[in-house]
Formats: C-alpha cells, sequence, structure tokens
C-alpha cells in the first residue's frame, strides 16, 4: 500500500539542489542525486541518499484548483490561490518514507505552501511538517550498511557475449548505437536487499535537466538469489521489452510510444519539432494555451520560445545536452553524434534514426527450468514461487503441501495454484513484510492472480493499519483478453474510510469518491488460516461485481465462485 503526502502552493518549483539545501537548513541529512534541474521537470522516482543508505521517492505535481480540492476532505480549508500539488508518495520502506516527510516540509518552506498528510485531521505548517519529520527521521536506525550493488553483469553475461548490440551502463540495458534515443531495460531495486525490479524504458537522450524517461513495469520484484532469475530475465527481455522497441527507431515512433502517458505533452512538443515536424509541435502548442493551469501557461510560453529558433541553433542545444547525459552515463562510443532530422533535408532523415533491434539471436532457456502448472479441475500445486505474466505463467520448484503449510506457520513466502472448474488458473502468492507503520513485526499480504479466457487479473490484500491479523483488498487491477495494458486501477484503503480510487491506469487524473462501511467490509476479511483460497476469492468477487468486471466471474468459475 503506497503512502502520500502533498504540499499545496502556487507558483514555480525551486531547483532541486534548492529543495537539497531547504533540508540541510532544517537539519535534515538527505541528499538528492543528482541534485541538477528543477523540480518542475522531476516526474516519478526521485534518488536520494541518506548518509551511505541508496533511497528516494516519487514525485509528481498536479495542476489545478480541482486537485488541491479533491484533498480538502473533512471541512479543511487552505489559501484559495493555491492551484497545484506537488505530491511524495513511497511504499513500506520506512527509510523512503521519512524521505518523502523531509523533502515535503523543506518543498513547504520554499513555496509557503502547507503539507497534507492523509492521516492528520489538519493541513500541516513548516514547523508541524518539519516535527514530523524529525520525530519519524529519529525512530530510523542509526547505521545502516549500504546495499549491496545490482548483480546485472552476472545475470546478463550470457545475453552480452551474444549480442553486441546490446550494452549494460549502470543499471540500463540499451541497444547501441544511441543516437537520440536510449531503448531498453531499466532495473531498480526492489523494497528488500538482494531484489531488483525490470521496467521496459525509452527515454530521448537529450532530455531537459534529466533524462525524461516512459517506463512500463514489467516485472519484480525478484530476489538475485532465486535459481529461476536468470532464466526468467532473459525471456522477459527477449518477449517483452525488446520486441516492443524494435521499431521504435525515430522520434515520430517516440511520440506515438508514449502518446497519453502521465506528462508526456512536454517531451512530445520536443521530439515533434527535434524531428522537423513543426506543424504538429505548433498544434501542440495550441492545445497548451487552451488548457487552464499554471504549469501548461508556463509550457507554452517556455515552447513558443523555442519554436522562435531555426533549426541550427535548436541542434547545438539539444546535442550539447546529448553530450552531458552521455558522460554522465557513461556511454562511451556507444553514442553517435547525430544531426536531428529539423537540421536536414527530408530525405536525408533516415540516417538520423536509431538502428532498428535485430529478434535475434538470444540466449535459450535450459530444458527443465520450470515446473509443471495444475492442468485437471480441482488440481491444486505448491510453488516456491510463480511469476504471471500475459504471455506465460513460470512456475519454480514444487513445493509438498506439508511444506507449504510449514512456510505459512513461519510467514515465508509461498505460492498455491490451482485449476478451476471452468478453466481459469487461479494463484496466491502469500509473503509478509514489516510496513513503516509497524516496524516490530511483519504483517501478511497476499496478491491474488486470475488468468481466464476473459483475460487477466491482480489484486492485492494487506493488513490495514488499523485493523490487525485482516487482510483488506487494497488494489485491483483488470486486464481484459486482447488489451495490451492493463484497463483499470481500483484502490480502496481500508484506513480511510472517505477515499476510493477507480480510474483506468495511465490516466491523468483521479475520481475519488467516499467509500461507505458496507463497501470497507467487502474489502477486509480475517487472515485466513493455510488452505482456505475461498475467503479471498468471495472478498475478490463482490469488488468485481460493483465494479462491473461480472465477466471474470463468468468465465472464470462458471459456477460456484460467485455466492
Amino acid at each position: 500500500m503506497s503512502v502520500e503526502m502533498h504540499v499545496l502552493f502556487r507558483g514555480q518549483l525551486p531547483s532541486k539542489a534548492a529543495l537539497q539545501r531547504a533540508m540541510r537548513d532544517l537539519g535534515f541529512p538527505f541528499t538528492i542525486r543528482p541534485a541538477r534541474g528543477s523540480l518542475e521537470t522531476q516526474r516519478g522516482f526521485m534518488p536520494m541518499m541518506l548518509r551511505r543508505q541508496e533511497t528516494g521517492v516519487e514525485f509528481d505535481v498536479f495542476e489545478g484548483r480541482d486537485a488541491v480540492e479533491e484533498l480538502l476532505r473533512g471541512g479543511r480549508t487552505v489559501d484559495p490561490a493555491f492551484d497545484r500539488c506537488a505530491n511524495f508518495r513511497w511504499g513500506g520502506d520506512e527509510t523512503e518514507a521519512v524521505a518523502g516527510m523531509c523533502a515535503a516540509a523543506a518543498l513547504a518552506g520554499l513555496v509557503g505552501g502547507l503539507v497534507i498528510d492523509e492521516y492528520q485531521d489538519a493541513p500541516l505548517t513548516l514547523d508541524a511538517a518539519a516535527g514530523l519529520a524529525r520525530r519519524h527521521l529519529a525512530s530510523l536506525p542509526p547505521s545502516r550498511a549500504p546495499r549491496p550493488r545490482l548483480g546485472l553483469q552476472r545475470l546478463l553475461r550470457p545475453l552480452l557475449d551474444l549480442r553486441p548490440d546490446l550494452a549494460l551502463f549502470g543499471n540500463r540495458l540499451v541497444v547501441r548505437p544511441v543516437r537520440h534515443l536510449l531503448r531498453g531495460a531499466l532495473f531498480g531495486r526492489g523494497d528488500d536487499d538482494g531484489e531488483f525490479r525490470v521496467w521496459r524504458t525509452i527515454e530521448p537522450l537529450y532530455g531537459e535537466d534529466e533524462p525524461n524517461d516512459f517506463r512500463t513495469a514489467i516485472a519484480g520484484p525478484w530476489n538475485f538469489s532465486h535459481g529461476f532469475v536468470q532464466p526468467l530475465l532473459l525471456e522477459v527481455l527477449a518477449e517483452e521489452i525488446f520486441p516492443t522497441l524494435a521499431e521504435t527507431t525515430t522520434l515520430a515512433d517516440f511520440v506515438r510510444d508514449i502518446e497519453g502517458a502521465h506528462n508526456w505533452e512536454m517531451a512530445a512538443f520536443r521530439a515533434l519539432l527535434l524531428g522537423g515536424e513543426r506543424e504538429r509541435a505548433t498544434a501542440l502548442v495550441e492545445e497548451f494555451e487552451r488548457r487552464e493551469g499554471t504549469g501548461y501557461v508556463q509550457f507554452a510560453t517556455f515552447c513558443r520560445l523555442l519554436l522562435g529558433w531555426d533549426a541550427a541553433e535548436l541542434g547545438r542545444r539539444y546535442r550539447d545536452r546529448e553530450a552531458v547525459v552521455a558522460k554522465v552515463l557513461k556511454l562511451g562510443d556507444a553514442w553517435e553524434p547525430t544531426p536531428f532530422p529539423a537540421e536536414v533535408a527530408p530525405a536525408e532523415r533516415p540516417a538520423c534514426s536509431d538502428p532498428v533491434v535485430p529478434s535475434g539471436p538470444w540466449v535459450p532457456t535450459p530444458p527443465g527450468t520450470w515446473s509443471a502448472l495444475p492442468e485437471t479441475p480441482g488440481e491444486v500445486s505448491f510453488f516456491d514461487q510463480v511469476w504471471w505474466d500475459f504471455a506465460r505463467i513460470r512456475a519454480w520448484l514444487p513445493l509438498a503441501r506439508e511444506e507449504a503449510e510449514k512456510r505459512h506457520r513461519a510467514r515465508a513466502r509461498y505460492d498455491v495454484v490451482w485449476r478451476e472448474p471452468g478453466g481459469a488458473l487461479v494463484g496466491v502468492g502469500w509473503s509478509w513484510a514489516r510496513p513503516w507503520w509497524h516496524l516490530e513485526r511483519q504483517v501478511p499480504s497476499t496478491v491474488v492472480s486470475v488468468a481466464s479466457a476473459a483475460g487477466r487479473l491482480r489484486a492485492v490484500f494487506t493488513e490495514p493499519r488499523t485493523i490487525p491479523q485482516a487482510l483488506g483488498m487494497t488494489r485491483l487491477e483488470v486486464r481484459p483478453s486482447g488489451d495490451v495494458q492493463w484497463h483499470a486501477h481500483c484502490y480502496a484503503d481500508p484506513d480511510d474510510s472517505m477515499k476510493l480510487t477507480y480510474a483506468p491506469r495511465h490516466q491523468v487524473g483521479r475520481d475519488d469518491r467516499k467509500v461507505t462501511s458496507a463497501e470497507i467490509a467487502e474489502r477486509v476479511v480475517p487472515v485466513p488460516p493455510f488452505g482456505d483460497h475461498e475467503t479471498l476469492l468471495v472478498s475478490l468477487t463482490r469488488v468485481l461485481e460493483v465494479e462491473g468486471y461480472a465477466e471474470f466471474l463468468r468465465q472464470g468459475r462458471r459456477e460456484g465462485w460467485a455466492r
């Protein structure tokens, strides 16, 4: 379950360096890595350091008074001039939580804003927010060893030896040569030491201030110690990452791929302008000017300035930026300085494109790597871990029922999978974690996954902060058959009876509404004993009916599931 803290303000955001200085002035020992550029261009995860420990926080900005009003529940009132909202978001890691609190307090002081904490009844002033951050900072362990470096070279060595057109630079596996687009896989840490996640990413090398990447979460967290990680990672790269990027070679392709993503408009404008499509770039600026909000006005002003530059001047500016980013990422000779399409005649523009990604060769998966999944309706199997993808489901190391029950009692991870009478494959993955709000003990969490003719479904159940020894459904994601993305993202917080978010994934904006006590009750059940999976399915069924996904009921179990 993610936690959010908001800063309400008006006007411009400061630079990252100014935010870092403000944190230092307040006595917060966090640094932003790297502290370059403006917060106006920061979207997504912002890396930070606490002493020698890597951490960070998700950061986004929402525009307009409507975004502010959404946070003013329970009679809260704030300055009517506030029309922007800076959002800090983190998961279960306590250091990330403190990083978000410290950054929010420092930012509020810089912009003269107020802090909204979802667990506080009233907005927080700078002093109150800083005091809250200091209390949580003091609760952190006095020192922690730095997290081990990602062991990517070991996992990717067979592929890198086979494919000279791929290269690993830090935590990025990219297609070489790089001309204007960084395409490939991005690797990041999971919530625990030794874990990592994988994203498919495409980003312009010339991005302003920071590379502005558009990433799609593919997999994780996986643990480096698991024996299945290497063959699974190589399969994912071969089937889920590089084929999607193969035909993205031009800046126009890049615009096509990112359209509709969060904060895609500014990146699309630059790509269209540098790609020689000035008319489409101008039309996008005119769209900015028709929208309300401080951010769009600023975008339009900056874009009009760039439209006044000639192609040669524009190319020099952004090629210089490419040189800086290539040096920071240590691309070496993998970067080929290349004119932008806007600088050359139309007939010469194909030479400015990035290369097509070949489909092979690839490292084959060793036979016998994966375990068989249940085939007969009613058959139940237990595994060390199961990974659910839209192209495949992979099971690793079968477990005897007795071993799975032993893990359940010991609060160790395991997965159970069974075949429904209607043909659907259903899995429950059990795990336990120490969330930021309860560091003394592990609390239960589980992911329920369903694969049927109707599509794929994933529901996350975690123990609510205020309801011990229970599981509340906090997240529901649905992908109908034939769709290329998750179709819905439904989030309900049992600890906050005033909030329910339900919107198509990747859609900008939120659809919050009050949650009745009956709806909360449908999403919270006692922690089931080992072997009881029906309790979670009944709760899931009720939510599916409310959210309009009865098709998953009809094709998932046909009889007996919905009751």
